[in-house]
């Protein structure tokens, strides 16, 4: 009896299973996605931001909501470990309506080396019976090549950041070293010349102790010596 009951419940829930993987597989088939990149081509650059544009139509009967959309990487040639890296999730929250289209665009960077690499995107989706439900957006080839415009502008940015610390570096050096040391070496050479007297100026140096008035009872006798007496004649 126990195991009457036990066949029983397992058939029931393989049979519900059976139910709800058919509804899914019935509301999956209904919600259709389209892909494009904007420049036509799978072609993305390292460490840019890169975009996908996504077609969402509802073909069903009931409300559909896309709640996430989520990218990818993986490697087509081994399928034991086919993810090599999971890109950022865009939340969202986007209601189509049966019948209706809705466009979305799904942004990304890539950081791996320049390859061919595969490339999945899946939009996660809502129904109004809150059954979860995932679809594929785009799954296929991407080619991840060099970014040469960022590599021009570094190399660019660095060598005018080289040039400014070895420009200041040079004009710090030659301000505070050169230029000083020669000040300095001029005002070693330059000396103030020696001035050079006659006697007269250093015999007037010599008599500055002697008070004017035997300055000048000096200079009347050396006069009166110098001048030539007068001889007078007799008759």
């Amino acid at each position: 009896m126990t195991n009457l009951k036990r066949s029983l419940f397992l058939a029931a829930l393989l049979l519900i299973s059976s139910f709800v993987s058919a509804n899914v597989d019935d509301v999956s088939k209904d919600l259709e996605v389209t892909a494009s990149f904007p420049s036509g081509k799978s072609v993305v650059s390292i460490g840019e931001q890169s975009s996908i544009f996504l077609s969402a139509h509802n073909k069903g009967q009931t409300k559909a909501t896309v709640h996430n959309i989520v990218g990818a990487l993986y490697n087509q040639k081994d399928s034991k470990q086919p993810i090599i890296r999971n890109l950022t999730a865009s939340r969202t929250r986007i209601s189509i309506a049966p019948g209706a289209r809705a466009n979305l665009t799904y942004k990304f960077k890539v950081e791996l080396e320049p390859r061919d690499i595969g490339f999945i995107v899946n939009l996660d989706w809502y129904t109004e019976e809150d059954t979860g439900i995932r679809t594929v957006g785009y799954k296929g080839l991407l080619t991840i090549k060099s970014n040469d415009s960022l590599f021009d502008l570094q190399s660019i940015s660095l060598y005018l950041l080289l040039i400014g610390i070895f420009g200041g570096g040079g004009y710090y050096v030659y301000t505070n070293y050169i230029v000083a040391s020669k000040n300095k070496s001029k005002s070693k050479k330059v000396k103030a010349a020696p001035v050079v007297k006659n006697a007269a100026e250093i015999a007037a140096d010599d008599n500055d102790w002697i008070p004017d008035h035997v300055k000048k009872a000096q200079a009347a006798s050396e006069s009166a010596s110098r001048s030539p007496k007068t001889v007078k004649k007799r008759n």
